[in-house]
């Protein structure tokens, strides 16, 4: 999600393992990225910078 509420990328993931995610598309600016599992949930600040 940037800082508009706008989402930018959505994605499900059935696994345990680690998964990145290509940001090199997205714009300069700050973005959230929330990430729910069966053990909880998180949303994290990041900042994309030239």
């Amino acid at each position: 999600m940037n800082a508009y509420g706008q989402i930018v990328y959505s994605s499900s993931i059935n696994s345990s393992a680690k998964e990145s995610i290509d940001i090199s598309h997205l714009p300069s600016g700050m973005y959230l990225v929330h990430v729910e599992s069966k053990d909880g949930r998180a949303t994290r600040k990041f900042i994309v910078e030239d």
